[in-house]
């Protein structure tokens, strides 16, 4: 149970502390990563015996070579290489009369910090898909993250309730911010959220104590009611979008009357809680046009500069801070760490080669995933409810940064784990059945 209750203290922890923002709250999160994966280890059991197979080469190759594209950004370089690679950059060092070395990352301690954060994310993945080969601590594991989330929305209702402008009531804002419970931004509470309430409906479709089912759904109800209520636009459409995925699935693939009881259920409260106490906010919120909104339009046009200048490496992974202010519009004053965009953000770090590499990963994992025959598992409620997860925060981080925040980063790869670790699992099983003439996760 160490690798259950190991990874579900690590995500509360990510997220109470302020979504691990800071320097201290990351590095303690990323110290508890380190040792909860070495204990793995130290165990004797290798990681692939969980569930997670090395027969997935492409997969461990995609990684591999995107860990070493980063680490390329950040080595000196000839001049005449980063003249090749990128231009723009060799012209501005010619300027400064900068010669000899240099890399192809324009600040490489920001390219290296954000490294180290992709190699904790990478831990995680891999302890959470081992997670899948013992079912007693994969279930222990999804009951205490959902619990959690219902905790958190009621703390963050109740804060919200009583708020004096600090979270926790003593913390302050020192940046500003429109903060939902821990989290400085309301959009990324909701993107935090978006991603356990699946889990929820899953844990209530799996069980047959119908007590225990009426419990689970009352829990991703109110984990909706605070998404709801943190009025973020993009986790209000990501949650529609991603629950509306998961209620179609789940009538397409399940008959039975109890299975659409439930979802039923779940959409009957969610209508009732927008009926009685109104749905106003909700259609202010979404007419209102801020200033915020005008002015991440220009910095995403601004940022094609980036990525035009940028095209064949990028400016270095972890390093838009530094590049964005030198593209900003005229007119634009406020200073962005982030392009409210994870995808144009994540290209102008990496260029067209980061990008590829990326996609490659993509296509194979849910290559993988999709080919593993996980609609007739055991596991299918959890496998889909981790798929529309990971849909509802793929469709968030078209207009906020919530990959660049460390608890929703981590959640997202624990998710995306267990869910290749189930479809491993039900992958062998299926190879088994047929004799081993089809070995689905071998590419």
């Amino acid at each position: 149970m160490i690798k259950s209750y190991g990874l579900a203290s690590i995500l509360i922890l990510a997220s109470l502390f302020f979504g691990s923002v800071e320097a201290w709250s990351f590095a303690v999160v990323g110290i508890l990563v380190v040792i909860l994966f070495n204990i793995v280890l130290i165990k004797g059991r290798s990681l692939e015996g969980g569930g997670i197979s090395l027969a997935g080469r492409s997969l461990y190759a995609a990684v591999l070579a995107f860990s070493c594209f980063v680490v390329i950004q950040m080595i000196p370089l000839p001049a005449f290489l980063i003249k090749i690679i990128s231009p723009v950059q060799y012209s501005a060092l010619d300027l400064l009369s900068i010669k000899g070395f240099s890399s192809i990352s324009i600040y490489p301690y920001a390219t290296l910090h954000a490294f180290v954060r992709m190699i904790i994310y990478i831990m995680l993945f891999m302890v959470a898909a081992s997670l899948a080969g013992d079912r007693d601590a994969m279930f222990a594991f999804l009951k205490a993250i959902v619990i959690f989330g219902f905790l958190l929305s009621i703390f963050a209702l109740v804060q919200k309730a009583a708020w004096n402008g600090k979270i926790y009531w003593f913390r302050e804002l020192t940046h500003g911010g429109t903060p939902f419970g821990p989290f400085v931004n309301r959009n990324h509470f909701a993107g935090f959220m978006g991603m356990l309430v699946p889990f929820g409906l899953a844990l209530g479709l799996h069980t047959r104590n119908r007590a225990k089912a009426f419990l689970y759904i009352f829990y991703s109800v109110i984990m909706s009611f605070a998404l709801f209520y943190s009025l973020s636009r993009g986790g209000v459409l990501s949650l529609i979008v991603s629950a509306s995925l998961f209620m179609a699935v789940i009538i397409v693939r399940s008959a039975t009357t109890g299975t659409r009881v439930v979802a039923g259920i779940f959409v009957l409260l969610l209508m009732s809680y927008l009926l009685y106490f109104g749905i106003s906010p909700l259609i202010e919120r979404f007419a209102y046009t801020d200033i915020s909104f005008n002015q991440r339009a220009g910095i995403w046009k601004a940022m094609l500069g980036v990525a035009h200048d940028f095209f064949v490496a990028g400016s270095g992974l972890g390093t838009f801070p530094d590049i964005s202010p030198m593209y900003h519009p005229a007119g634009v004053n406020i200073y962005y760490d982030h392009a409210h965009n994870d995808y144009l953000e994540f290209f102008t770090d990496t260029g067209i080669t980061g990008s590829v590499i990326f996609i490659a990963f993509i296509f194979v994992y849910f290559r993988n995933v999709l080919r593993s025959g996980w609609w007739n598992s055991r596991d299918f409620y959890f496998v889909l409810a981790g798929l529309v997860s990971i849909i509802s925060i793929a469709v968030h981080s078209t207009v906020d940064f919530n990959l660049h925040i460390p608890s929703n980063a981590m959640l997202l790869s624990v998710i995306m784990g267990m869910v290749y670790g189930m479809a491993s699992k039900t992958a062998q099983r299926y190879g088994s059945r047929q004799g081993g003439r089809r070995r689905l996760l071998s590419l």
